[in-house]
């Protein structure tokens, strides 16, 4: 069974707050970031603000997402543990310990590297330089030797699996971390106008994590989720997505069938119920997309994303 958690790093002027976890906790002894095992239905923004507030008092204002970490232990298959990491420069309150651990600050260029976990060494300083990475390691049944690992970093055409989203029919989509994918999309996921939502080419929706942020910052209350996609997607460069395009993720493999066309039922989402926001027409680049599934299978959130462009080529 995979356990999901957060890592939120809070930086200030260079430097980077660190954990020491206490001998009597997983990973006692080390330097990590504030963090913990997510709640069953919580959006990994939400837990990892909750964690960085019961760790250290702190509340984070703007949480930046920087990747995904899977972990396998002995001979799994499957993530032991999937590692959503955020970094904070917007925060506030009063620094205070917890039975966690001991809290200090320390410079990014000089890291306790030595004492922290082996595969921070190959992650770490490339999310404090303001990177997005998605890793997957490999440890002994106990923890404590890296075996294998690899880093990817996000953007263009490779992205991440932020959430899973699927509901009894209607708005919001609640999350769950992983689900089976067949013909018809998402199993679980259901909708109460079928006429419109729904079928073999239009079985799952998705959307960018990038463009729920910016509406975000423009004033509309959206979330994952909110608007109705089954997968919320980080890192890709939504620009590229497209009718016509494969996309990976975990085992199922997808087609763009078309760009959506907005609904009411999303109006509660937008200022004004402005819903033309995520229209392809008004706003390329910035809308959701339906794909039929052309390979069934499982995907788990934390998943790799990649873009296949199916397209022909031109002949040099």
């Amino acid at each position: 069974m995979t356990t999901y958690a957060t890592l939120c790093f809070p930086v200030r002027d260079g430097q980077v707050l660190l954990l020491r976890k206490a001998e009597e906790l997983w990973g006692g002894g080390k330097w990590n970031g504030p963090g913990g095992k997510l709640l069953p239905w919580e959006d990994p923004e939400e837990g990892a603000a909750r964690e960085l507030h019961e760790e250290t008092g702190l509340r984070g204002g703007v949480l930046d997402f920087r990747g995904v970490l899977q972990f396998r232990f002995g001979e799994e298959t499957v993530p032991g543990w999937v590692v959503y990491v955020f970094t904070c420069e917007d925060f506030s309150g009063e620094l205070r310990g917890s039975r966690e651990g001991v809290l200090r600050w320390y410079p990014a260029a000089d890291l306790p590297l030595g004492q922290m976990w082996e595969d921070d060494r190959a992650w770490l300083p490339c999310v404090l330089a303001g990177r997005r990475v998605w890793g997957e390691f490999r440890f002994d049944e106990e923890a404590r030797q890296l075996h294998e690992g690899r880093v990817v970093e996000l953007g263009g055409s490779v992205g991440v699996v932020y959430r899973l989203n699927t509901s009894p029919g209607g708005v919001p989509k609640r999350p769950v971390r992983e689900v089976q994918v067949d013909r018809e999309g998402l199993q679980g996921d259901l909708h109460h106008d079928t006429r419109h939502h729904g079928g073999p080419e239009r079985a799952v929706c998705l959307f960018s994590l990038e463009v729920l942020a910016k509406l975000r910052s423009e004033g509309h209350p959206v979330r994952p989720g909110s608007l109705g996609e089954n997968i919320t997607v980080a890192g890709l460069e939504w620009g590229r997505v497209r009718p016509g395009l494969r996309i990976r993720a975990g085992t199922t493999e997808l087609e763009v069938t078309r760009y959506t066309t907005p609904c009411a039922t999303i109006r509660g989402s937008f200022l004004r119920g402005d819903i033309l926001r995520v229209d392809s027409d008004h706003h390329p680049g910035e809308a959701r997309v339906y794909a039929r599934v052309l390979k069934p299978g499982w995907v788990r959130s934390g998943d790799l994303v990649e873009l296949r462009d199916t397209l022909p080529r031109a002949s040099l």
